[in-house]
């Protein structure tokens, strides 16, 4: 049942949890090497897909543990699945803004008051529909946005931090996230229990079904 206030379901161990493993990345980020340009970018990038992975904690506890998805099946994009946490779960539009993408080239509105739905432009974040609470632990929850038209695979320029020595933000099911670093061709890839490398966003047995399939977010702008 939906409710505003955010609470149910949800157990206050995962709450606590997910805290303790955001404190400890960004932790490992204020210690990599590199420019202080480069790690301020990382935090307030991640500190954001913080905010949307709470808000759809907080969603699940109010949804017998079900993640928001799209009411479509065909067609969808990560913009639909993520509007339905504006109402009650998130404040404003601001966390789904990341400064650098060709997702949100402009400023998220002044006003947290906004729930309209998330249009063209007001999106960075890509999403994997149709998990809950009990699903693997560590499939993709919420990733940067793909290169248009090609869920989970990635370019240069796509963001500030898309270069050849910067990696991908991704927030696993239970809360966990960390920067993932992809191969030549800027795809990710997770290792199997049999030990052998299979791309992250794949639909594939045990792991994302078709109605899983990554969601990029709706446009991009000029599209």
């Amino acid at each position: 049942m939906k409710t505003q206030n955010g609470g149910g379901w949800l157990p206050l161990l995962l709450r606590v949890g997910v805290w303790v493993v955001i404190g400890l990345f960004v932790v490992e980020l204020l210690l990599l090497p590199g420019k202080e340009v480069r790690r301020a970018e990382l935090v307030r990038a991640f500190s954001k897909a913080k905010d949307v992975y709470l808000a759809c904690a907080k969603y699940a506890s109010d949804h017998n543990g079900r993640f928001p998805s799209p009411q479509r099946s065909e067609g969808a994009n990560a913009n639909e699945a993520l509007s339905q946490l504006l109402e009650y779960f998130t404040e404003g539009k601001a966390p789904f803004f990341v400064k650098g993408s060709i997702w949100t080239p402009g400023d998220p509105p002044r006003h947290e008051a906004d729930v309209t739905p998330l249009v063209v432009g007001q999106n960075h974040w890509a999403y994997i529909p149709h998990l809950t609470i009990e699903s693997d632990p560590n499939l993709p929850l919420l990733a940067d946005g793909f290169a248009p038209g090609r869920p989970g695979v990635y370019r240069a320029g796509l963001f500030s931090r898309a270069r050849e020595d910067r990696g991908i933000i991704v927030v696993r099911r239970d809360g966990s996230g960390k920067i993932e670093r992809p191969d030549e061709d800027w795809r990710l890839f997770r290792t199997t229990a049999s030990g052998d490398k299979q791309p992250l966003f794949e639909i594939a047995a045990g792991w994302l079904t078709p109605e899983q399939a990554p969601l990029n977010p709706a446009g991009p702008p000029g599209d």
